[in-house]
């Protein structure tokens, strides 16, 4: 089965896996940023910044740090991805009939307290699992090996209970994945619900990412920490005016509410 591809915006690509939705991101960064944000990675390391919170990751001789949230080398980027989650992806949600449970209210943006950094070497990888008490997950890639081949991809689980890490194509045998591979400078993004794992590494590369979780909050715009940088792109509503629409709102108790800029 393959991986249906659509181009939401100029930053967001969207791909459909078993009829659920996982976004591409692109925070278009240059070379010099990037490797600013690695080295930073790299001295948490050093400075043993690391977490035991007992998440999904399998260390061998990786790193976890603790949350990012009030570091603050971090809370530039942090600002770009709210920006980018915000002004793009949340704008697309709420626009498309198909998402018809997510909370349409203008006022309702994307915020995290949850940021953290992890760098992959040969033999780490991540147990399946999903993000519970949360509404979208994933994470941004800063470093990806250049060799072929050498694992670590992001692995979405069809939608079973099946908890185990096998690797099968084959839906009659239990659970089947479809593999996204990490691309530098974007990020994968997914409902927070949806099971996922990485794959071990195999190469002697490392492989960086920052991962986050978002929590959909009704809150005033200077209540999102860090404190905004960037302006909101708002959407208002308008509401039927013809009779036919009245009178289904009065008999189904349903308001579809109808977004513009």
């Amino acid at each position: 089965m393959s991986i249906i591809t659509n181009q939401l915006t100029t930053n967001i690509v969207e791909k459909i896996l078993y009829s659920r939705c996982v976004w591409e991101l692109n925070l278009n960064y240059c070379h010099d940023k990037i490797e600013n944000i690695v080295n930073n990675i790299y001295k948490l390391e050093r400075d043993k910044y690391s977490s035991d919170t007992g998440r999904t990751f399998i260390q061998k001789k990786g790193f976890h740090s603790k949350n990012l949230i009030n570091v603050p080398f971090f809370k530039p980027l942090i600002n770009d991805i709210l920006k980018l989650v915000n002004n793009e992806l949340a704008i697309i949600l709420k626009r498309k009939d198909k998402y018809g449970n997510f909370a349409k209210n203008p006022n309702f943006y994307f915020v995290t307290d949850d940021i953290w950094t992890v760098i992959w070497r040969k033999g780490d990888f991540n147990a399946p699992h999903r993000h519970p008490d949360n509404h979208i997950a994933g994470a941004f890639y800063f470093k990806v090996p250049s060799s072929q081949n050498s694992g670590g991809e992001l692995a979405i689980s069809n939608i079973s209970t099946n908890q185990l890490p096998i690797h099968d194509t084959d839906m009659a045998n239990g659970m089947s994945l479809r593999k996204l591979t990490p691309k530098l400078g974007h990020g994968i993004f997914f409902r927070s619900d949806l099971e996922h794992f990485v794959l071990p590494s195999y190469t002697d590369e490392d492989r960086i990412c920052i991962a986050c979780n978002f929590k959909l909050k009704n809150i005033q715009f200077n209540q999102i920490s860090p404190a905004p940088t960037w302006r909101p792109h708002s959407l208002n509503y308008t509401f039927p005016e013809n009779t036919s629409e009245i009178e289904e709102i009065k008999n189904t108790g349903i308001i579809k509410y109808k977004l513009v800029d």
